[in-house]
């Protein structure tokens, strides 16, 4: 639980084949021995670059995300990155999803949003599909909120600023547009986005949209935008007067 794990991303670009060649590994930082380890897995991961990764319970999950040769990736993977039995290798397989899917896109950002406390430990050893990674706070409405957030990105299309809602803990998962009130964020790739437990809210900052000068806005930003998951509702919040003020930056 205290791991980093890291999948994909690109190297430098390569003159010979003229791309940017992508990378489909996954290798694991384990800090109480400064040391990486790299999974042996089987099962196919395209290369990729640009894609979203989260970890829920004992698997990985990949979304999206720019291959090797330029094109928008749509395909959502899962890989099982518990021990495996001896002799055996962790094997990636496509997410088992229905619903209305983001489609291709990269440069997207994504949150796991979970509930859990003493439960974290189980959490940690259930499987995406299992209801016991899910956990109610006394309202079983809780539920509905849960799962994995996506938003924005860009495709050929252009940038987006679609949220979405993909709900585990079932079999197959479902695509969610959650209803959402108040202003939403202006399209945007390259932004951040977190998650505040504590407050149980998201919050996006910054991103780049080319397309802002037709609304006479800034191409890169600096604003940030709030989710408050309990009501669904979008907040942009307000810098205070004389505050020291971020750069607008995109890929940060």
């Amino acid at each position: 639980g205290n791991n980093l794990v890291v999948v994909g991303g690109s190297i430098m670009y390569n003159r010979e084949s003229k791309r940017r060649e992508c990378l489909n590994d996954v290798r694991i930082y384990h800090p109480e021995h400064s040391t990486w380890r790299q999974l042996k897995c089987t099962g196919t991961l395209v290369e990729r670059r640009c894609h979203i990764s989260c970890v829920a319970g004992k698997h990985l999950v990949v979304h999206g995300g720019i291959d090797s040769i330029d094109n928008f990736l749509e395909d959502i993977m899962v890989l099982n990155i518990a021990p495996p039995e001896p002799g055996r290798f962790h094997r990636w397989a496509s997410l088992l999803t229905e619903g209305p899917s983001p489609g291709s896109i990269a440069n997207h950002t994504s949150q796991l949003v979970l509930f859990h406390s003493a439960a974290f430990l189980d959490m940690m050893t259930a499987g995406i599909y299992n209801k016991s990674i899910l956990q109610s706070k006394g309202d079983r409405s809780q539920y509905d909120i849960q799962g994995i957030y996506m938003f924005g990105g860009r495709n050929e299309r252009g940038p987006k600023n679609t949220l979405y809602l993909l709900k585990i803990g079932q079999k197959p998962c479902i695509w969610t547009k959650p209803q959402t009130s108040g202003s939403p964020p202006l399209p945007r790739y390259g932004h951040s986005m977190n998650y505040y437990p504590s407050k149980n809210i998201l919050a996006i900052f910054g991103g780049r949209n080319d397309s802002n000068y037709k609304i006479s806005a800034p191409a890169y930003m600096n604003d940030i935008c709030i989710l408050e998951l309990n009501t669904l509702t979008w907040i942009k919040w307000e810098y205070p007067e004389g505050m020291s003020v971020p750069e607008a930056r995109y890929s940060h």
